[in-house]
């Protein structure tokens, strides 16, 4: 019985956290309709920073075999 008690308040203390951060609960966001990986990332911060994602074609050292 004082399991019972001591989970749900660990539950409700958890969602309170989450809705602080601005999350939902993992019930609903399951039941939301997929939108696919482009939608995702068009709602990602990084979209419209100009990053340089290059990288240099080094072909390692050389070494005595």
């Amino acid at each position: 019985m004082m399991i019972d008690i001591a989970k749900k308040k660990a539950l409700r203390n958890f969602r309170k956290q989450q809705a602080k951060r601005g999350m939902e609960r993992s019930e609903a966001a399951n039941e939301a309709p997929k939108k696919g990986i482009f939608a995702a990332l068009c709602r990602s911060p990084l979209v419209g920073i100009d990053l340089n994602l290059a990288r240099s074609r080094n072909t390692g050292r050389k070494i005595d075999l």
